[in-house]
C-alpha cells in the first residue's frame, strides 16, 4: 500500500507519517481512519478540522485522502510536511436560535469588539485587529449572521437580531469592560447592543461612518437617502450581486472622486467579502442599516462615544448621521475627516487607527 496516498476508511481521523502529494494542493498530511469510535465513518461525510500554527484546514474522509473532494484552498502559512497537528474546532458560537457565528480573537488585555459594515465581514478589520493586539488589547471581530463565515441565514437579518447576536457572543465568551468599534451598519449594531443589552458591560464606543440615527429620507429626515436609492441597491443585489459589489466599491471608497484612486487589491477584497454574503442577508441588510431608527438608543447611552466620519462619505452622508447623533448623546465626541470616504483605507485608515488607540487609552471622565 502506498502510504503517501492510501488510508483505511473508518472512524475518526488521526495524523500519521507520510503525505499526499496531490499536484493541485501540494504536500498535505495523510489521515488514517481508525475504527476506535464507531459511527464516525467515512460514509457519514463528517467534517474534521485540523490546525497547525493557528491556521485551519478541513479534511474530509473521501477515499481516506484529505485532499480528495476538497473545495477549499490549502491553508496559507502551512509548510509542506508540517508535522505539528492538533484537532480543534473553528471559533464559532451558536446563538439561542441555532445560528453559528464566526469570530476571531487575537491578543490579550482589555477587550475590544469590532463590528463590520454591510456587505463586508470581520476580515475588513484585519489591520485594526493586529494593531489592537500589538497594543495590548484583546481584539475580537465577528461575522454577522449571513456574512462571511457565519451561517447563511434567511431570517433574522435585522438590527434587533444583530444586537442580540452580539449580546450572546459577549455572554458566551464571558466578556466584561468591553469597548466597541463599529463601522457603518456595524456602528448601528454596537449602539443598539450597548443601549439594549450592554448595561454594566460596555466601557466605551467608537463608530466610523455610523448609520445612526436613521438614514432613510422621510418628512422627519428630509435630507436622508431617498427610498428609491435604497430600492436600487436591493435591485442591484438581486440582479447581479457580483457586479454590484464591483460597482459599489467605487463610491464606497471614494474612487470615483478626483484623486480618489484605490488599489486593485482593495477593490478585489471588497468584492470577495461581498460574495460571501448570503443573498437574503444582502437584500434584508439594506433595510436593516437604512430604516432602523437609533434615536432612543443614542439617548440611552451612558458611556463615552466617539463619532468618526468622513465629510465626503457618499454612502452615509455625515449631515444625516454623525452630525445628528452628536446632539443626541450625553458623552460624545465628533471628529470629521476632510475628504474621507465611507470605506476605511489609505491615509484615512492611518489617521483613524491612531484616534482609536488614543480614545481607548483615555481615562473615563464620567462620574
Amino acid at each position: 500500500m502506498d502510504r503517501t496516498r492510501s488510508c483505511s476508511t473508518r472512524g475518526t481521523p488521526r495524523a500519521r507519517p507520510g503525505r499526499c502529494t496531490s499536484p493541485r494542493f501540494g504536500s498535505w498530511p495523510t489521515v488514517r481512519w481508525s475504527s476506535s469510535r464507531p459511527g464516525r465513518s467515512r460514509a457519514a461525510g463528517r467534517e474534521q478540522r485540523w490546525v497547525a500554527g493557528g491556521s485551519t484546514s478541513v479534511a474530509r474522509g473521501v477515499d481516506g485522502c484529505p485532499c480528495r473532494g476538497r473545495t477549499d484552498r490549502p491553508t496559507f502559512g502551512l509548510p509542506n510536511g508540517h508535522s505539528s497537528r492538533r484537532r480543534t474546532t473553528l471559533p464559532y458560537i451558536t446563538t439561542s436560535d441555532g445560528t453559528e457565528l464566526y469570530y476571531t480573537s487575537q491578543g490579550r488585555g482589555p477587550v475590544v469588539i469590532l463590528s463590520h459594515s454591510w456587505p463586508l465581514s470581520s476580515d475588513a478589520w484585519q489591520v485594526e485587529v493586529k494593531l489592537l493586539a500589538d497594543s495590548g488589547y484583546r481584539a475580537i471581530a465577528h461575522d454577522r449572521r449571513g456574512h462571511g463565515r457565519s451561517a447563511k441565514t434567511y431570517a433574522g437579518n435585522d438590527m434587533d437580531t444583530y444586537a442580540r447576536d452580539l449580546a450572546e457572543i459577549v455572554e458566551q465568551l464571558d466578556l466584561d469592560e468591553v469597548s466597541l468599534i463599529g463601522h457603518s451598519a456595524g456602528g448601528g449594531e454596537v449602539i443598539r447592543y450597548a443601549a439594549q443589552h450592554g448595561a454594566g458591560r460596555v466601557r466605551r464606543i467608537f463608530t466610523v461612518g455610523g448609520v445612526a440615527p436613521i438614514l432613510v429620507e422621510s418628512e422627519a429626515n428630509p435630507h436622508g437617502t431617498p427610498i428609491e436609492t435604497l430600492d436600487a441597491m436591493r435591485a442591484g443585489v438581486l440582479r447581479d450581486a457580483s457586479q454590484f459589489w464591483i460597482e459599489l466599491a467605487e463610491s464606497f471608497y471614494g474612487a470615483d472622486r478626483p484623486g480618489g484612486a484605490i488599489s486593485e487589491g482593495v477593490r478585489r477584497d471588497f468584492w470577495r467579502q461581498g460574495q460571501l454574503l448570503n443573498l437574503a442577508a444582502a437584500y434584508d441588510g439594506v433595510e436593516a442599516f437604512s430604516e432602523t431608527d437609533f434615536t432612543d438608543d443614542l439617548r440611552a447611552l451612558d458611556v463615552p462615544i466617539f463619532l468618526a466620519h468622513g465629510d465626503d462619505d457618499q454612502i452615509v452622508p455625515v449631515g444625516v448621521s454623525a452630525e445628528k447623533s452628536i446632539a443626541l448623546v450625553s458623552h460624545g465626541t465628533l471628529k470629521v475627516y476632510p475628504g474621507a470616504p465611507h470605506g476605511i483605507s489609505g491615509s484615512y485608515q492611518a489617521a483613524l487607527d491612531q484616534d482609536i488607540l488614543a480614545f481607548l487609552s483615555e481615562k473615563p471622565s464620567i462620574v
